[in-house]
């Protein structure tokens, strides 16, 4: 158990690997500790060793599908790391030290844009309501649930940071999750027994920040939705949620700034964006059109990279990318459609029937260009490669 937690810690993941590898060679028969020692060799960049290890676990008897499942997606990750890797930045990654950081957790940095203010979700010690248990009463066996802190900089330094508000931090979770460009507006994720966790805003009033009010309008719903980016025009929020209708898991979707001040016009953002995993934690650029977001679920087409596509399979691809740019049509998801027909034509196309027809002359070669930018590539991929 030691090991498994170790892997989980940047600074004692030697460790865990060396604990994983004892307790795999004095227990040979024991498969499980394949599926652990597979993410203690992946954090330690050790891929290769990951993907033989997460293989051994996936050829032996009893492993239950839903296992099976995650260990085949990790070694999707150790793939995908392979490649990032060999294209990554030389960057300095300088830890902000104290007093923001502490032997507790601190995550999800809000900053303003003179860098003047800053934001952030805290779980610990100093936590309203101390050690909670799952049904919010006190537990000294239970966790630290989420504040949300605020800390101002003075000179080059960061002062210690304190609670933003009693009206914003209850004993439940209060998470920070965006802050509008001017400062004004902050968006917090709040869970109660009512729902799977929603999100809220409150606004800077002088000096004082409001009581978070529910967002009005249709992006909370019965299901979980946590986290959201304002553009710097304030007219469009890009939002995850686990809702029905999406592609699966936490998908990203947008919605409009209405006349009457609530959110409306909800747009899935389409198989371009969102995977059959989860897509989450979207942040769009000042400029409105540079958005950045984590997933599960993309990777590189290394098949469409590696192979020459027969004909039966270029016919397939092309075929899935009509039928993806129907299914935006259908679904109204603009982004996604316009996209498809900027790459096809580089200019803008009234015509469906127009679209299909180049895309009926897209060559072997071109069309790994084009896929990238069109379909969910996870679904071509099974698709095209996947024997009849």
């Amino acid at each position: 158990m030691t090991g498994i937690c170790y892997s989980y810690f940047k600074h004692r993941k030697e460790e865990a690997l060396a604990m994983l590898l004892e307790v795999k060679s004095e227990n040979a028969g024991f498969n499980e500790v394949n599926f652990y020692l597979g993410r203690a060799y992946a954090v330690n960049n050790r891929f290769d060793d990951a993907i033989a290890v997460y293989q051994e676990y996936l050829t032996a008897e009893g492993v239950e599908d839903s296992r099976k499942a995650e260990a085949r997606q990790h070694i999707i990750y150790c793939e995908n790391a392979k490649v990032y890797l060999q294209d990554s930045l030389e960057v300095e990654i300088t830890n902000i030290g104290s007093p923001i950081n502490t032997d507790h957790s601190e995550y999800v940095p809000v900053i303003t844009p003179d860098e003047s203010m800053m934001i952030f979700t805290y779980s610990g010690e100093r936590s309203k309501g101390g050690l909670l248990g799952p049904t919010g009463k006190p537990d000294p066996d239970g966790h630290y649930y989420e504040d949300v802190m605020i800390s101002y900089k003075l000179g080059d330094d960061w002062l210690e940071p304190e609670s933003i508000a009693d009206n914003v931090n209850d004993a439940g979770h209060n998470a920070s999750i965006a802050l509008s460009v001017d400062g004004q507006m902050l968006f917090v994720y709040k869970q109660s027994k009512a729902d799977q966790g929603d999100i809220y805003v409150s606004s800077l009033v002088g000096d004082e920040w409001s009581k978070p009010e529910r967002l009005k309008g249709e992006i909370n719903s019965e299901f979980w939705e946590g986290s959201a980016t304002l553009t710097s025009d304030g007219q469009t929020i890009y939002f995850s949620s686990e809702r029905e209708g999406g592609f699966g898991g936490r998908d990203l979707y947008s919605a409009s700034l209405q006349a009457d001040e609530s959110w409306g016009d909800i747009q899935n953002l389409g198989p371009v964006i969102n995977t059959r995993f989860d897509d989450d934690a979207p942040f769009i650029h000042p400029d409105r059109r540079t958005m950045y977001f984590s997933s599960k679920g993309h990777k590189e087409l290394k098949k469409l990279r590696e192979n020459e596509l027969s004909s039966s399979q270029l016919k397939k691809a092309k075929q899935q990318i009509i039928g993806q740019i129907t299914l935006s049509e259908e679904n109204n998801c603009n982004v996604m459609l316009g996209m498809g027909k900027s790459i096809l034509l580089y200019n803008k196309i009234d015509d469906l029937s127009e679209t299909f027809s180049k895309i009926e002359k897209i060559s072997a070669k071109n069309l790994i260009n084009v896929a990238n930018h069109i379909f969910d590539k996870n679904q071509l991929s099974s698709l095209i490669f996947t024997p009849n």
